[in-house]
């Protein structure tokens, strides 16, 4: 990720992102502001512990994810 410090976008929807410890890396980029994350197993199980307040509490810079506005509420 070191020679991605620009990115923006990211699109992992339909990957096998299970946990948040698999999202621990994408810190490292500093200008990310919009992530689509759906279908992953993170985000389809009930039990895998998926929260928006959670991702953005790891990823403080995200204004959009799955293409909703982050807010504050």
């Amino acid at each position: 990720l070191e020679n991605l410090k620009t990115l923006e976008l990211l699109d992992l929807q339909n990957n096998e992102i299970a946990s948040f410890h698999d999202l621990v890396p994408l810190r490292a980029l500093p200008r990310l502001t919009r992530i689509t994350i759906d279908r992953n197993p993170l985000t389809n199980r009930p039990d895998a512990g998926f929260s928006l307040p959670r991702l953005v509490a790891l990823l403080p810079t995200l204004q959009r994810v799955n293409g909703a506005r982050v807010t504050s509420e």
